[in-house]
């Protein structure tokens, strides 16, 4: 499916935005805005947003348009017969959801929607390696997984051999996660610091100011707002704690007090020897 023209009522005002038959890129506007626009696209599918119009192709090159009017009846109308088709997309109650005859909700199809630098890279990056396989000689390609295979063995039978069983790999995936986890939640709750610390402190110091020249009453907004800016940092900052904790327990299960500790006691226990370092 393909979109050709989305159109947006905001009370008396009018936004309308033609799609080109390929490509349209649209520059010059912040990630707000691009979320924005997003979410209005889906919301023209989905039953969530009134005053949300749309145009579509779908992939068997039927077009048609969707009215969400104010106070008005949601419809679908087939564009090249000229005909209501709203029918054919509403469930019993009546209501026109698009994203539902497809089998999908306004989660997913922000996710099938939406395509990244990352998703991009990940999606070249695969075909390369497909056409790579692709052109291999069959004999040479199974050889290699026999020969893959071979060596896992041998690899999994060295580090048992000096002390690191396969199963450990468990123990440490679940420490690395815990680590992933703490150092996401950290950058979050740094930023809320940093945030917290210069908008209190503006509110409070405005309060005062405020409080004298104004009212209490815009006074009091000031401090209402310093107290929610410190809540939030509050919460951001438990939730660190609880991650920081969960690390240690996972490290703790290890015999390890800290990550660093961890992974220089895996290296210890694993090149103690000659006979380990060359296996």
């Amino acid at each position: 499916m393909r979109f050709e023209r989305l159109v947006i009522e905001a009370e008396d005002n009018t936004f309308s935005l033609e799609f080109h038959p390929r490509l349209t890129v649209i520059s010059g506007v912040g990630h707000l805005e691009r979320e924005g626009l997003t979410t209005e696209l889906i919301g023209a599918l989905s039953s969530s947003r009134t005053g949300v119009h749309a145009e579509v192709m779908a992939d068997t090159g039927n077009r048609f348009a969707i009215f969400r009017p104010f106070g008005g009846r949601h419809r679908v109308v087939d564009i090249d017969s000229a005909t209501d088709v709203s029918a054919r997309f509403a469930d019993e109650f009546g209501t026109i959801d698009l994203l539902a005859v497809a089998g999908l909700d306004s989660r997913t199809a922000k996710r099938r929607l939406k395509l990244t630098a990352s998703d991009l890279t990940t999606s070249t990056n695969h075909e390369q390696i497909v056409r790579q396989l692709a052109a291999v000689n069959p004999a040479e390609l199974w050889g290699a997984v026999e020969e893959v295979i071979e060596a896992e063995a041998a690899v999994e039978e060295a580090a048992e051999s000096a002390g690191s069983a396969p199963e450990d790999a468990a123990v440490v995936s679940r420490i690395e996660e815990r680590h992933d986890e703490f150092e996401a939640v950290q950058a979050v709750a740094e930023k809320f610091r940093r945030a917290s610390f210069f908008g209190g402190a503006f509110a409070a110091l405005a309060a005062v100011p405020s409080a004298i020249l104004v009212s209490r009453a815009i006074a009091m907004v000031f401090v209402i707002g310093a107290a929610i800016i410190t809540a939030v940092s509050f919460i951001q900052n438990q939730r660190m704690e609880k991650a920081r904790q969960a690390e240690e327990d996972a490290l703790a299960e290890a015999g390890a007090q800290t990550y660093l500790g961890f992974h220089l006691q895996r290296v210890n226990g694993m090149l103690d020897s000659e006979g380990s370092r060359q296996r």
